[in-house]
């Protein structure tokens, strides 16, 4: 989906574990519906979230790009059901032994289906369902 606008909102110096990025956090505001498109957004929705990890000069030569979707269950509890904060942590290695490269990260949980709706799924799953 695209943004009728995207707005920076803040940027701070952000140690980690794999170097020092920069973090940066943007809103979007999704555009109006068309015939042809998704359904607009309800009156007054918050507008969409999305952080920014740069590393280094990425500006020379064309960097390293992660787009990452949010996982909760995998990115922070570590969940075996899928393969997320392995994904998440390689993409983060890669960028930093290049020396740089951007993670975007996506308040998207579940690639857009949502937090209640991924349990929701794990619990078919474990009455023996194939979700995929």
């Amino acid at each position: 989906m695209g943004y009728a606008s995207v707005k920076k909102i803040a940027g701070a110096d952000f140690p980690t574990r794999w170097g020092v990025f920069r973090i940066f956090g943007f809103e979007g505001l999704p555009h109006a519906s068309r015939a042809d498109c998704d359904p607009a957004p309800l009156a007054g929705q918050l507008p969409d979230g999305l952080v920014a990890l740069v590393m280094g000069d990425i500006h020379s030569a064309p960097p390293l790009v992660r787009i990452h979707s949010q996982c909760l269950t995998g990115d922070v509890f570590g969940s075996l059901r899928c393969d997320c904060r392995l994904q998440l942590e390689l993409a983060l290695g890669k960028i930093a032994a290049e020396g740089a490269g951007i993670l975007l990260y996506e308040q998207q949980e579940g690639r857009g289906i949502g937090l209640m709706a991924k349990l929701k799924a794990y619990e078919l799953q474990d009455q023996g369902m194939d979700t995929v």
